[in-house]
């Protein structure tokens, strides 16, 4: 087996948080790298054919960086046998095209084969709460979307940087749905962790259920229970509490 790769000229702007927010404010910095050649995948070649991973749109979220559109399965002589496709569109923060605002987001995945199109598989989303903007200080001592209310990053003890449960699962995907009628659906909750006999809440979410619905018959629950034995104690851990900076100074 062998690779090729398909090199593209682009050139990106990139905004982010500093390293060291400064107390009560925010600064963003933009900067702008330009890539030279960088490097999609473009097929892997064996004795029977190739695939073919096309790259053909660019990124709304991502600028001037490409997505995958579809993968080519195809024979030694030059025939497509088989094309899967990706289908996408975007999260989008409300009041807001910027790029920071969008996120890709694959809504299903269907094949072509034999001149006929079939969806193979659908995904479904929590939209409930729409994430904001990737620049928002709106977030967690994790990083994770909080609802706070924010429009500066604080770094002191006046902001709530406290995890929400409504925040953290914005946008996280809820199920998907087969191509024989049946699904598979998540339930989360946030991480916790025993502190000194205590369950305390924490950053990021992990499965509580899934329930695998059948397009006949009873659907089947798996719940996940994250104790210490058969105790009402958190298996999880904590480790040091998150420290903050503002020009060397540990706050």
């Amino acid at each position: 087996n062998s690779y090729s790769f398909d090199s593209k000229s682009e050139s990106r702007t990139v905004k982010y948080f500093p390293g060291t927010p400064i107390i009560n404010s925010v600064q963003f910095i933009t900067l702008t790298n330009t890539v030279t050649n960088p490097v999609y995948l473009d097929k892997i070649v064996s004795a029977n054919g190739y695939i073919k991973f096309n790259s053909l749109s660019l990124r709304e979220d991502l600028l001037n960086s490409y997505k995958i559109d579809n993968i080519q399965l195809i024979n030694k002589n030059t025939a497509v046998v088989r094309k899967i496709n990706f289908n996408h569109s975007y999260f989008v923060s409300p009041g807001c095209t910027l790029p920071e605002c969008k996120r890709l987001k694959l809504d299903g995945i269907s094949q072509e084969a034999s001149q006929i199109t079939q969806q193979l598989y659908q995904f479904q989303y929590n939209q409930n709460v729409v994430l904001p903007s990737r620049m928002s200080p709106q977030i967690d001592h994790w990083g994770y979307f909080n609802q706070n209310g924010e429009t500066i990053l604080n770094t002191g003890s006046v902001t709530n940087r406290a995890p929400n449960f409504p925040g953290t699962k914005a946008n996280i995907l809820q199920k998907i749905i087969y191509p024989t009628g049946g699904s598979v659906s998540f339930d989360f909750e946030l991480n916790d962790f025993d502190a000194g006999g205590t369950n305390s809440l924490t950053g990021g979410l992990r499965i509580s259920r899934i329930t695998e619905n059948f397009k006949y018959g009873t659907p089947v629950a798996r719940d996940y229970i994250y104790r210490k034995g058969n105790s009402a104690a958190s298996s999880g851990t904590s480790y040091a509490n998150p420290k903050y900076t503002s020009e060397g100074v540990v706050i």
